[in-house]
């Protein structure tokens, strides 16, 4: 079984190492961009490293014993070291790449050191030359190109100075190192170069990805923008044809204004209106817009309930949309309307009582939307009222004509001389009332003993 008490310690340990790596390698906040700041870590681990070496051969160094020719002495790694802490310092900022180019110094310091004092042995001179490609290799890997060219020159010319400089035995292994040195450097350069170039191409199709990202939400911004516009044209016009219709108490006038209306706001290819007939149980024709609809509503056109989409709506008092009419048998084509391919029909009711049907069809497939059926189950309710309306209004008005006629008929009966005059005045108003060309009053003196009769 573990023990707790060791999985506490490996915790301990774990926790300190992250916040001894934090304080040490962590890039500050002035860095903002991830690949900047990989660099920028990756940098300061190499400079720690290299701070530690030459702290290691500052304590490893004999200063007793004289330095050997081309060998570094012991200022020149201090010097070393004060450099390389300095550029560790900078690596951890946004001039992490000037703390690296810094870094480059001691090596340069070290190397050219044995253009002025060349060791007696080639030996040395390739051991400390093939440790250029390890600045090389970094400067590649982490710094600019232009920076890289700089460093490579400076690290080039060491070795061709070399030549000119060390004994005529060894020029031909120095002209051999001179070579190898610019052939790395060229190389490294090129892979750099690469590297470069397949970074550039991944972040083009990074930022090609995160574009259409970009236009994808812009587009469906714009989409959602284009809806919310839609829904409050709809309200907008919603409001507008109900607030009309509400003031409106003649069922025809209502009906023309609902349909010119839905037809101007809308913009439907045609609009009709239907009333039901209760005694005949048919949808008659109202209104409808354009040639057509004018030529129906002359010809007196109905359809009868359960018929057609119309029909359906009437039946079941609920909305009907078909985006494709051609794929509904039951659809009844009108010849007078000989390019619908869709409609929608909206039933006009109060309640479960059905007044009419309001029905809208297009020259196009898939033309409604739910915004429409919405709009048009709004306007329907508000014809539906407007209609209720209209027809409480009108029992009103002939309650209130009924009533004026038998006060008129009081006032003159109280008014007559005699019974002849009572029944003569009863005869002519209710005649003139009722609009009828004939009107009769019987009266009964006795059960079975002739009738009084009063003519006009």
């Amino acid at each position: 079984m573990d023990d707790p008490k060791n999985k506490t310690f490996m915790g301990t340990i774990k926790q300190l190492a992250k916040r001894l790596e934090k304080l040490l390698f962590e890039p500050t906040a002035s860095i903002t961009d991830e690949q900047d700041r990989v660099r920028a870590y990756v940098s300061s681990i190499l400079l720690f490293v290299v701070t530690l070496v030459f702290i290691f051969g500052l304590s490893r160094y004999d200063y007793g014993t004289p330095v050997a020719p081309g060998a570094p002495s012991w200022w020149t790694l201090f010097v070393s070291l004060l450099v390389t802490v300095g550029a560790y310092v900078l690596s951890r900022t946004k001039y992490y790449q000037w703390g690296l180019g810094l870094s480059f110094v001691p090596t340069v310091i070290i190397l050219y050191g044995v253009v002025f004092d060349p060791p007696s042995q080639f030996s040395d001179v390739e051991t400390l030359m093939r440790w250029v490609i390890v600045p090389l290799l970094v400067g590649g890997i982490l710094l600019p190109t232009r920076a890289l060219l700089v460093v490579s020159l400076v690290f080039i010319i060491e070795p061709i100075l070399l030549i000119f400089v060390l004994p005529p035995e060894m020029t031909s292994d120095a002209i051999s190192l001179a070579a190898f040195i610019i052939f790395a450097a060229i190389l490294i350069a090129l892979s750099s170069r690469f590297q470069a170039r397949l970074q550039t191409q991944a972040l083009a199709v990074l930022q090609a990805k995160n574009l259409a990202e970009k236009e994808g939400i812009i587009q469906q911004l714009q989409k959602a923008e284009a809806l919310q516009q839609q829904r409050a044209r709809i309200i907008e016009d919603s409001y507008e044809i109900n607030s009309k219709l509400a003031t409106i108490l003649e069922p025809q006038k209502l009906v023309n204004e609902a349909v010119n209306l839905i037809q101007s706001l809308l913009n439907y290819n045609y609009v009709q209106f239907y009333l039901m007939d209760e005694s005949e149980k048919t949808l008659a024709l109202a209104g409808g817009t354009g040639q057509a609809g004018q030529e129906l509503f002359s010809r007196g056109h109905t359809v009868a309930v359960e018929k057609g989409l119309v029909g359906q709506a009437a039946t079941t008092n609920a909305p009907v949309l078909v985006s494709d009419v051609s794929e509904m048998d039951t659809w009844v084509a009108n010849p007078l309307l000989p390019n619908t391919q869709s409609e929608l029909a909206v039933p006009i009711s109060v309640g479960d009582v059905v007044l009419g049907v309001l029905d809208v069809q297009e020259d196009r497939k898939d033309a409604f939307s739910e915004e429409d059926m919405a709009l048009l189950q709004s306007v329907a309710t508000a014809a539906a009222l407007s209609l209720q309306n209209a027809r409480l209004y009108a029992l009103a008005q002939q309650s209130a004509k009924y009533e004026a006629v038998l006060n008129q008929i009081n006032q003159q009966v109280v008014a007559a001389p005699n019974m002849e005059r009572v029944l003569q005045v009863a005869a002519q108003t209710l005649g003139s009332s009722l609009n009828v060309r004939r009107a009769t009053v019987q009266l009964s003196r006795r059960p079975g003993n002739g009738r009084f009769q009063e003519k006009n």
